[in-house]
């Protein structure tokens, strides 16, 4: 975890960059990343505060690389629903969220 300013970080977790920011409603990240990291992105997390990750800022790229972290971050924090995460991010992330789900 590199601490950037502030309350700002960058998590680098198996070559991806994570921005995390710790603010007083939760934690927002910028990127998801994979699955398979979604443990280690809540372990890092975890290190700076205890509060609820409440947004996951995403980008409209062509490939679920930072999208796929999503449903396991959801399931990371213990709220098994969608709702526990609050995704913003452009009309084509969702299309392919909801593309992916099918």
């Amino acid at each position: 975890m590199l601490h950037v300013q502030r309350n700002v970080h960058m998590l680098v977790v198996n070559g991806m960059n994570i921005a995390v920011q710790v603010g007083d409603d939760g934690v927002l990240l910028v990127d998801a990343a994979t699955a398979a990291v979604a443990p280690q992105v809540i372990a890092a997390i975890r290190t700076l505060s205890a509060k609820p990750i409440s947004h996951d800022h995403q980008h409209a790229r062509p490939c679920q690389i930072s999208t796929g972290g999503n449903e396991s971050l959801v399931k990371q924090r213990g709220t098994g629903r969608s709702a526990g995460v609050r995704v913003i991010a452009h009309q084509t992330v969702q299309d392919r969220m909801i593309a992916a789900a099918r």
